[in-house]
């Protein structure tokens, strides 16, 4: 059998590529910082995209049968973007919000085609992706925590603290609400910290040597998650640990070990963390006068606007870029929602979410039906979803790398049945 040709990891190209495919990574689960004007994020793409065409010059194309598959899918999915688009020019939509919608996207599938190639080619393994994803979060959480107790001991005013993160992510901040006491810095790309949780709980074999770097990382992604004062995220990481619990009891050798450590966890958290927990919950909802939560009332009304346009053109959808006239949540971002998934639902219809799960998710879906699935991440992908049913998480370049991560998680390999021997 001929050989795989792939490059040499402990070679210096090898290195170098690796080495670039990994920082890009940490860079993609990052805010969208802008530098001189040019979003950082956007030199991390192309950085991706450059070394992939590096390897495949470098490999001389020998390898080229194994992504001719996955080019051939993507060139199929942006031609039905590219139809859904002027399906939305066609009933009359704004223009400038159909590129927009299209240009997000397809920053999310150059990601995700990218680092799916890398990993093909073999230019980076999937252990270093999973560990830079841990890293850039860790890297990320410890910035943001230090900031909470910068404000927290009054060593920065919030004023001068929103106005510099304005600055430095070049857009308006809606995602800074420190009040009543409680200081809460959210930001879009917080989404992976949940992702890279679940890293941290089912591979750690895979991206820690030792056990001190992954109690480490355990703690700071808890910690930021919680900083984030969002009761999705923190419920699914609750979850994630349940998760992880029911596991570790599945092997009788760690039954009564774990069982020990999760009393007493519980132990510890149900005094002093509901005590913690609580008064930060009562205070994140903000309600009206008739006592029913500000953002219920607001997602409720998008579900509403959004499902009659569902009703109106329920298989086709009114294309990417469309959006409900009779409620725009942003004039700047016509097509953007909180209940982002529906929107999606509104915009591609029923077809094209059939059309999207035969492209993308083909093989899982067949995995899935057949019961060789990850519980912990097929929760964490309906996750997902979920949430961007409450905040607009479906769409970014870091879409590409929750995509991918779920893709490589999801499944499991099917047992091979043992071959049995008979006598003649």
């Amino acid at each position: 059998m001929r050989e795989m040709v792939k490059i040499n990891p402990n070679h210096r190209i090898g290195r170098i590529l690796n080495g670039s495919i990994f920082l890009s990574v940490m860079v993609l689960v990052q805010p969208s910082i802008s530098i001189a004007g040019l979003g950082i994020k956007v030199i991390a793409m192309g950085v991706l995209v450059i070394v992939n065409i590096f390897g495949l010059l470098y490999l001389r194309f020998r390898t080229w049968n194994k992504i001719v598959p996955y080019l051939l899918r993507m060139t199929l999915l942006v031609l039905f973007l590219s139809i859904s688009a002027s399906i939305a020019l066609f009933h009359g939509y704004r223009s400038d919000s159909i590129a927009e919608q299209y240009e997000i996207i397809l920053n999310g599938l150059i990601v995700y085609t990218a680092i799916k190639f890398s990993t093909q080619l073999q230019i980076a393994q999937k252990k270093d992706i999973f560990f830079a994803v841990v890293l850039g979060t860790i890297v990320f959480y410890v910035v943001k925590v230090g900031l909470i107790a910068l404000l927290i001991s009054g060593r920065i005013d919030k004023l001068e603290l929103v106005t510099q993160l304005q600055s430095w992510l070049g857009t308006d901040l809606n995602w800074v609400m420190p009040s009543d006491g409680v200081y809460r810095i959210q930001l879009p790309n917080e989404i992976v910290s949940i992702f890279a949780l679940g890293l941290v709980l089912f591979s750690s074999r895979e991206i820690f040597k030792k056990k001190w770097q992954y109690i480490s990382a355990l703690i700071i992604i808890l910690v930021g998650v919680i900083s984030t004062m969002s009761r999705t995220f923190i419920l699914l990481a609750a979850l994630l640990i349940v998760f992880k619990v029911l596991k570790s009891m599945s092997h009788k050798r760690n039954r009564i070990k774990t069982i020990c450590i999760s009393f007493i966890m519980g132990l510890l958290f149900v005094p002093f963390g509901g005590n913690l927990l609580g008064p930060w919950f009562s205070r994140m909802v903000s309600k009206g006068d008739d006592g029913i939560s500000e953002g219920i009332v607001i997602r409720s009304q998008q579900y509403h606007a959004l499902l009659y346009e569902i009703k109106n053109h329920p298989f086709f959808g009114q294309g990417i870029g469309s959006y409900s006239r009779q409620l725009i949540r942003l004039e700047i971002h016509p097509w953007m929602y909180e209940t982002q998934f529906t929107a999606f639902i509104m915009q591609i219809g029923l077809f094209g979410v059939i059309i999207l799960s035969l492209l993308i998710l083909h093989k899982e879906v067949r995995a899935i039906l057949n019961g060789h699935y990850r519980i912990a991440w097929l929760f964490l992908g309906l996750g997902w979803l979920v949430a961007s049913d409450t905040n607009p998480y479906l769409f970014s370049s870091l879409a590409g790398i929750i995509l991918w991560l779920i893709k490589q998680n999801i499944t499991t390999q099917p047992s091979k049945p043992h071959n049995i021997k008979t006598q003649p």
